[in-house]
């Protein structure tokens, strides 16, 4: 029906507007806080230790406001818990420079991984924005079982994605313990926003090229038309 397709439209927007604010402070937050008590005269290390407090409350009560638990939520928390443990512990603050990185190339791994097992991460991260029903989702798996350029646009996105975070993720880690880490803080964000707008610009121009063989028409039946049962 028109109004439940633009209910469904504007909740896909909400939606995506939600992942980006997310990931605005998955991003931004540590720096800001480790900065700000560095400017307040604190140590490095002591300020890095609040810094991966921080995102771990941030994580914590996205979960609480969405009252469900969100699965890479707890994976950065866990991550976020046993760098702080073992930083404090040894005395290093280079590996708590370390846990955003080794996420990163974690899930970078996972990408590509995904290209061997079953559908690419990238399919199921796009179903879970545009998909809002059992229908649909339905709609989207046939889409994918039927057209094999809606599979390649899936697979190449996911390759591509999974080896810039690999990369970008060697790269930071190898500064990490090449630079002092009051330049690492800012850098290793820098590097991986950078990576990230980057990966973005390009999966935005494929997807646009593929759309031109006819994809985007059949996309669109997947996300509006009710699936047979």
């Amino acid at each position: 029906m028109p109004g439940e397709t633009k209910n469904q439209e504007t909740d896909g927007r909400g939606a995506r507007r939600r992942s980006l604010a997310s990931l605005i402070a998955d991003v931004t937050v540590p720096v800001v806080v480790y900065y700000a008590l560095l400017a307040f005269g604190w140590s490095s290390g002591s300020a890095l230790v609040v810094a991966t407090i921080a995102i771990g409350v941030l994580v914590l009560a996205v979960a609480v406001k969405e009252r469900k638990v969100d699965g890479f939520g707890v994976f950065v928390l866990v991550v976020c818990a046993v760098t702080l443990l073992v930083s404090l512990v040894s005395g290093d603050e280079r590996l708590l420079l370390a846990k955003d990185p080794f996420t990163s190339g974690l899930a970078g791994i996972a990408f590509l991984g995904s290209l061997a097992f079953g559908k690419p991460v990238t399919f199921f991260i796009s179903r879970r924005i545009r998909a809002l029903t059992p229908a649909r989702r339905l709609g989207w798996d046939r889409l994918y079982d039927a057209e094999p350029e809606f599979r390649k646009l899936h697979r190449v996105s996911t390759a591509g994605w999974g080896t810039v975070l690999v990369a970008e993720s060697v790269a930071r880690l190898v500064l990490i313990y090449l630079l002092p880490a009051s330049v690492m803080v800012g850098l290793s964000t820098a590097i991986e926003l950078t990576a990230i707008t980057g990966v973005v610009a390009w999966t935005v121009w494929y997807r646009r090229r593929s759309a031109g063989r006819g994809l985007e028409k059949a996309l669109h039946t997947a996300d509006t038309a009710p699936a047979a049962v």
